[in-house]
């Protein structure tokens, strides 16, 4: 299935929820990203205001003030930033003053010399229509995250997908796309070293040794 409409599938699936299931969902998610490791010893980290139909991340940005992590929200503002299409700005909780941007997202306030790049920031939490279980991610297709994040620089930042199980969905990434280091669903934490490594392990022997 072409990649388009898997996301227009994934898409209808995930509007089909009710709000009260998503909700639910949400807060075990947030619940599961309160015992992961590596979000408890980030010592800032990149998050996005949910539309609707996505993961809500207020209970993420509720954790986070809990625990004084710094919180940075993606900004899209290719008038202000040569070469970069998206920037993170500081962002208190119920503080900072915001805007809906061209696709009707929630995004701080900003001047030019208040945002810093994403690969500055250890911990992304991103959003996701798709994924795979090799942490792959199908998004909603404008490439901004792909773009500030790119493969040469990725190591520096952790990407982590926020998803249902039912985003669940067996796809190739295109060449372009930055995988995330993991995806966190209501019901698991799945890590791409840990898939990778069962990978390997499962690889069998072909050089002909007993």
């Amino acid at each position: 299935m072409p990649l388009s409409q898997l996301r227009k599938s994934l898409r209808s699936i995930r509007r089909s929820m009710t709000p009260s299931e998503r909700a639910e969902k949400s807060q075990q998610i947030a619940r599961n990203i309160a015992r992961y490791l590596p979000f408890r010893r980030c010592k800032k980290l990149a998050v996005y205001l949910a539309l609707p139909e996505e993961v809500d991340t207020s209970p993420v940005i509720e954790l986070a003030k809990l625990l004084q992590k710094p919180i940075y929200l993606p900004v899209i503002d290719s008038k202000v930033w040569r070469e970069q299409h998206m920037m993170f700005a500081p962002y208190l909780p119920d503080e900072t003053p915001l805007r809906k941007n061209r696709f009707g997202i929630n995004e701080p306030v900003v001047k030019p010399g208040s945002c810093i790049r994403g690969i500055d920031i250890e911990f992304v939490f991103v959003p996701v229509v798709g994924f795979n279980q090799r942490c792959d991610r199908i998004g909603m297709g404008g490439g901004y995250y792909d773009k500030a994040f790119g493969k040469q620089r990725f190591q520096r930042s952790k990407l982590i997908g926020l998803a249902f199980e039912a985003q669940l969905a067996d796809f190739e990434p295109a060449l372009h796309d930055v995988p995330m280091q993991a995806v966190i669903t209501e019901d698991r934490v799945i890590e791409r070293t840990s898939v990778e490594r069962t990978s390997i392990e499962r690889t069998p022997d072909r050089s002909g040794g007993s």
